[in-house]
C-alpha cells in the first residue's frame, strides 16, 4: 500500500509469485472497475518491478507492464 493512497493496495503471494490489486469498496461506488484498474497502473509497475506477475489482463489486455 502506498501511504497517500489508502483506497488501493497490492496483495501478493510469495508461494506462486503473483499479485492482485485490491480497491476499497467505497471507491467502487464512484468508479467502474476498469477505470479503477487503470488509475492504479503504477501499482502494477511496482509489483512487477519486485518480481510479481499479474495473472489476469488489465482493461487494455496487458498482463505485463514492464519489459523485464
Amino acid at each position: 500500500m502506498i501511504e497517500d493512497e489508502k483506497n488501493f493496495r497490492i496483495d501478493t503471494c510469495d508461494a506462486c509469485g503473483s499479485y492482485i490489486k485490491t480497491i476499497e469498496a467505497g471507491l467502487m461506488n464512484e468508479l467502474n472497475p476498469d477505470i479503477s484498474d487503470l488509475i492504479s497502473l503504477h501499482l502494477d509497475i511496482i509489483a512487477q518491478d519486485k518480481g510479481y506477475r499479474r495473472n489476469s489482463p488489465n482493461p487494455l489486455g496487458m498482463k505485463r507492464i514492464l519489459n523485464t
